[in-house]
């Protein structure tokens, strides 16, 4: 059996390497490729393939499986040729208000769903901002922490806070701005989850779930995100820092970590059937941000279908491997 994972960077990273030296155990051929190598008329792809710990260039048939990235505008046309004779295991899973409007049919969801509008206009979040004070605005579109912003209610007018920036404005030009902003692009408000730290900064803790052996689903320690400086959200792109589970839930919430921790544990038990169900293609991993507010609570912020692996690559790269044993059986490749 051969294996394409097909990335965007023109080097094979850490993951493409410990996913390389699994699949050498397993007696699976294991190339990595950019978009751009692939040649469609020929049919072939120019590879680099991991030869005594260096990546050799070779050209090669298409592969039996892709581990692809999502596709980027200007790439479509690579994937439907691809998907003709491979089969690509990371299928888009939706925008945020797309996977929103999919959880709300599952009352599993209910409880961790937080609510929502989508921004039109200030007179339509009216009665939103008077029932929660202050509220999260992010594109409904996958940001990593860019174009997020906090929207607080003042005596005499409003806040508008990024993880760059504080500005005060009056109800019109509020209503200017917002306007201008729903126009722009499509963003959800959701009320801000005080998910913080006993010292102010924002947290959120990411459960990366995929599918290993057998095709079965497994979890990674979920990893606290912490914002840093004047962040509003905890995304590491955004200079974030990050902390072990233990020592972090501990530290927070003192007696209270256990019971937090055993509802972390059924989340990651149980959470991934039930997103399974929403969708008519197999998922082969997904990332979820859960926040916790000052009363103990998780609150679900958002799903991500390529979860990055950084901190986890070869734990990442068994579960691939044992996925890509799953999947030799399943298409009987």
């Amino acid at each position: 059996m051969k294996v394409g994972m097909m990335r965007y960077g023109n080097r094979p990273n850490k993951i493409a390497m410990a996913t390389a030296l699994v699949c050498s155990h397993l007696e699976i051929e294991f190339f990595y490729f950019h978009p751009e190598d692939v040649n469609i008329e020929m049919k072939v792809i120019k590879g680099k393939f991991l030869e005594k710990n260096k990546w050799i260039e070779k050209e090669t048939s298409y592969p039996d499986i892709i581990d692809n990235a999502l596709p980027k505008k200007g790439t479509e046309y690579i994937y439907e040729e691809l998907k003709q004779f491979s089969y690509l295991t990371t299928t888009r899973i939706g925008s945020k208000n797309e996977v929103y409007e999919l959880m709300e049919q599952d009352p599993y969801f209910n409880d961790v769903l937080i609510p929502y509008v989508y921004l039109s206009t200030l007179d339509e979040l009216s009665e939103f901002i008077e029932k929660y004070q202050s509220l999260i605005i992010k594109p409904a579109r996958g940001s990593k922490g860019n174009k997020i912003s906090k929207l607080s209610k003042s005596e005499d007018g409003y806040y508008l806070s990024t993880n760059h920036s504080e500005d005060y404005y009056s109800k019109d030009e509020l209503a200017k701005f917002i306007k201008e902003m729903a126009n722009e692009k499509k963003y959800i408000v959701q009320p801000y989850i005080n998910s913080i730290t006993k010292e102010g900064h924002p947290f959120d803790l990411r459960i990366h779930l995929r599918r290993g052996e057998n095709g079965e689903w497994d979890n990674l320690d979920p990893l606290p995100r912490i914002g840093i400086g004047n962040s509003i959200t905890s995304n590491l792109s955004q200079g974030g820092a990050i902390s072990s589970l233990k020592s972090f839930l501990e530290a927070q919430y003192g007696d209270k970590s256990k019971k937090i921790k055993k509802q972390l544990n059924e989340i990651t038990t149980t959470f991934p059937e039930h997103f399974q169900k929403l969708y008519d293609f197999e998922i082969d991993a997904v990332g979820i941000d859960i926040g916790i507010d000052e009363n103990g609570k998780l609150w679900f912020f958002e799903a991500n279908t390529s979860p990055g692996p950084h901190y986890y690559e070869i734990d990442v790269a068994q579960l691939r491997g044992g996925y890509y044993e799953y999947l030799r059986g399943k298409l009987n490749v």
